[in-house]
């Protein structure tokens, strides 16, 4: 008796063995359905291009505590310059240098103390880029001041990599205006 137990205990772990290996679904349909490399639900997009120049750059978040910037030696003019995301677009850096000059032909023409109209100066390029900057603390921004707050942030930019910013101006103790660059 007790072989015969034995015998069917054998039989019964085949059992259980072979047929928990197999799949309990048989239907080849169901299976070659989940294989199908043609299916209409088949995920086709391409990683992009990261050295194209893109309507959207892509950004990364703020970087680093704000950085001091001399403007201009001896006169006490400085901005807080804040990193705040790597641009991925070669026109980034032309479209600072094109602000500069555009401000440095506005000085040579009139004069630097002009004051920024309205309290706010923007300069717009194409895909999407802006610099914006607006009086802060009830004083003023001159077109000198901005001029030299570009330069200084384009020689920064040049050594350290051309990113989104903002930054804060300031004439000694006083903070005389704010802006972004992006």
């Amino acid at each position: 008796m007790w072989i015969t137990t034995l015998s069917y205990a054998a039989a019964l772990a085949h059992i259980v063995l072979t047929t928990s290996a197999f799949p309990l679904v048989t239907s080849s349909s169901t299976i070659s359905s989940q294989l199908d490399t043609h299916a209409p639900t088949t995920d086709t997009r391409r990683v992009p291009d990261l050295h194209s120049s893109s309507p959207n750059p892509i950004t990364l978040s703020a970087r680093g505590p704000p950085v001091k910037l001399t403007v201009y030696d001896g006169t006490g003019k400085y901005i807080m310059l804040q990193m705040t995301g790597l641009v991925v677009d070669a026109s980034f850096k032309n479209f600072i240098y094109s602000a500069f000059l555009y401000l440095e032909a506005y000085v040579t023409r009139f004069d630097e103390g002009d004051l920024i109209r309205g309290g706010h100066f923007d300069w717009l390029s194409p895909p999407s880029h802006s610099l914006d900057v607006w009086n802060a603390n009830n004083h003023q921004v001159t077109y000198g001041m901005l001029q030299m707050t570009i330069a200084a942030i384009y020689d920064y930019m040049g050594v350290h990599g051309f990113e989104t910013a903002t930054f804060a101006m300031f004439d000694g103790a006083n903070q005389v205006g704010i802006g972004n660059i992006k």
